[in-house]
């Protein structure tokens, strides 16, 4: 099958979470691949990189972050170059003294001056503020631990057993204030979900807040990609041109894709692919080659796919593939090999970092009609398909009507209780609206989340809403119900045979 010019489209649209459930649709989860692969990470104590082949990288305090070997010299901690500690990963995220990771088969890992152990199963998800945690399931519980509980001796301590909260929930974070703050899947925004919920806002695709108790900062990122800030602004945090404090979320960017606020100042990545920065600048965190503060965003770079800050630490993939980091460095966290303040972004002494294809964002997904022709048994079949990231997704009821009858035919049913159920070997009931007229136009393509069926067993596999029907991937049809995917690059077409076994 054709490998379409690939588009890294690497900050996926949310808010398709709430869109989805009428499309009858399919959970992201698999064992290749989570709905969200943060490849990269910034932490007060680190860096965290996901390279291509699942293995985990960090830099920065060798004694907080995962790192578990013998230190040979009270310096020798200091990571300055990014240091191999984990296998199998997809995703990471770090906090204050600890790093997390989501492997391939969804198990959540906690590393710390021991290195890392297993915290959960089914993960989707993973946030950390500070030494506050939650976690989101295959099944969008909400988990959080992390939180100080008293001691006999009056003291007190870190609860680090997780406890599930909350429920329907495709966001999260613990915001100092707000208690935890999850987004649920109709895009509607609650505080104080781990005791007393209560909705805060809506059509919401990302919150995010400094953790800092004594000088809380917080934004969330609407689904118009409007961006908004609230709390303190003595540094210029919030964007708004002034430094007088705010109770209540203002407007401060158009046009925004992702963004991440670190101690006193704030990342925002605009859909065009340009990062602009602002607040307070001490450590040079603003990235602009200064340490003079900004009250008013302003653009640094060009060509990014995916930011994240943490502290007065901050790190970014390009468009190229290359990371780039600067802010503060202490213990060499930033990993460009020494540890000097960084006030201008710094290539990091890494390659092969994975492009991250699933990222919490308002930017949609676009999905560009397949152009190739495509051939059943030798016959020519003119179906709607799309390239949607390099890869040929297929309408599942036009697939399923045109096989109906083969030695690979399989059934669709829906249920709205229980997700979509597909039996191999039987013919397709057809519903109407089948091999309807192919369109030519680009269209948004919506994750799908919902469950899915096959032969009575629940599998994963990824796929996408497009004008209210799922499209999946055909060579991931085609391993499911084992027929064959061939593409033939001499005549730009695509061969489905049901007569032969899938292979790769």
């Amino acid at each position: 099958m054709k490998k379409c010019k690939r588009i890294i489209n690497a900050l996926l649209f949310l808010v398709s979470m709430a869109a989805v459930l009428s499309y009858g649709s399919i959970t992201t989860f698999s064992s290749e691949i989570l709905p969200y692969d943060y490849t990269i990470a910034a932490g007060s104590r680190g860096l965290g990189f996901v390279k291509n082949d699942g293995t985990l990288w960090v830099s920065g305090d060798g004694y907080n972050i995962g790192v578990s070997r013998p230190f040979k010299s009270p310096l020798d901690f200091r990571i300055m170059v990014p240091e191999k500690v984990l296998d199998d990963v997809v995703s990471v995220d770090m906090g204050f003294y600890n790093t997390y990771a989501i492997k391939k088969d969804g198990s959540l890992w906690f590393g710390d001056n021991k290195g890392f152990i297993k915290m959960l199963d089914d993960v989707l998800l993973v946030n950390s503020e500070s030494e506050e945690t939650v976690a989101i399931k295959k099944d969008k519980s909400l988990w959080y631990w992390g939180e100080l509980i008293p001691t006999e001796d009056g003291n007190y301590k870190r609860n680090m057993t997780p406890q599930k909260k909350f429920t329907d929930a495709i966001y999260a974070i613990a915001a100092p204030g707000y208690g935890i703050c999850a987004i649920k899947s109709d895009k509607s925004l609650w505080i104080n979900v781990q005791t007393a919920p209560k909705k805060f806002m809506d059509d919401v695709v990302l919150i995010d807040s400094n953790g800092w108790g004594r000088h809380p900062v917080y934004g969330v990122l609407k689904s118009d990609g409007t961006l908004w800030t609230w709390g303190r602004n003595s540094y210029g945090q919030l964007g708004d041109g002034t430094n007088i404090d705010s109770e209540i979320p203002k407007k401060v960017m158009d046009d925004v894709a992702s963004f991440s606020i670190g101690e006193s100042s704030i990342l925002a990545l605009k859909n065009d692919g340009t990062l602009w920065s602002w607040g307070d600048n001490y450590m040079g965190q603003l990235g602009n080659g200064t340490y003079t503060k900004s009250n008013t965003p302003q653009k640094i770079m060009d060509n990014i796919i995916y930011a994240h800050h943490e502290d007065c630490s901050c790190v970014v993939i390009k468009k190229d593939g290359s990371v780039w980091s600067w802010g503060n460095n202490s213990e060499g966290k930033l990993g460009v090999g020494d540890n000097m303040i960084k006030p201008w972004p710094t290539k990091v002494k890494i390659s092969n970092v994975k492009m991250p294809s699933n990222i919490i964002s308002a930017k949609p997904t676009m999905a560009e009609p397949t152009v190739s022709s495509v051939f059943v048994d030798g016959k020519k079949i003119d179906f709607d398909a799309y390239c949607i990231d390099g890869y040929n997704y297929f309408k599942l009821r036009d697939l399923a009507y045109v096989l109906s009858g083969s030695a690979k035919q399989f059934d669709v049913i829906w249920n709205k209780e229980k997700g979509i159920d597909l039996s191999s070997n039987k013919a397709y009931t057809v519903v109407g609206g089948e091999m309807s007229k192919r369109d030519t136009s680009t269209r948004k393509a919506l994750l799908n989340t919902s469950k899915l069926f096959c032969d009575g067993k629940e599998i994963a596999i990824k796929a996408y809403g497009i004008n209210g029907y799922n499209y999946f991937k055909l060579r991931d049809l085609g391993r499911l119900f084992d027929f064959g995917v061939v593409w033939d690059g001499a005549t730009n077409s695509i061969h489905i045979n049901t007569n032969a076994s899938y292979s790769e």
